[in-house]
């Protein structure tokens, strides 16, 4: 808690993972990086909350989500570069409910997530990359039975 109402959380992530043995027909070499698995992923979230009336409370919250680079294949092995995306929520909430508008990837960021296969063939020259949602902008209603 930085401040009263003021909190600030981080977590991150390494992971070393790499193939042990080599198979040359799938063309693996032991120690190559284990595919679509980044090294470093890390959260980092600011949250703000304000007492209004009674058990209601103005909520501010902002993330940031990092994927550090990872190695995929198409039709060779190849790197997609890390990303940061960054989430906005803002509204208010009591024990039972909440009202919340949100912004999704606010800096409307083209992440390249992976690599997929071609609809026929793999050809060198034809990259099909999945990529993440752009900028989506919405109310969150929730309410607890």
């Amino acid at each position: 808690m930085l401040v009263p109402g003021l909190v600030f959380s981080q977590s991150v992530g390494y992971t070393h993972a790499t193939n042990s043995t080599t198979v040359p027909d799938a063309g693996v070499t032991s120690g190559d990086r284990l595919l679509d698995v980044p090294e470093v992923t890390a959260n980092t979230t600011l949250t703000y909350r304000y007492a209004l009336a009674g058990t209601m409370n103005l909520v501010a919250r902002i993330n940031n989500s990092y994927v550090d680079s990872i190695q995929d294949i198409t039709f060779k092995r190849n790197t997609l570069p890390s990303y940061d995306l960054v989430d906005t929520r803002f509204g208010v909430e009591t024990d039972r409910w909440s009202a919340l508008i949100f912004v999704d990837n606010l800096t409307n960021k083209k992440a390249l997530l992976s690599d997929t296969g071609a609809l026929s063939a793999n050809v060198p020259i034809f990259d099909r990359v999945a990529t993440n949602q752009p900028r989506t902008i919405g109310a969150d209603v929730s309410y607890s039975f």
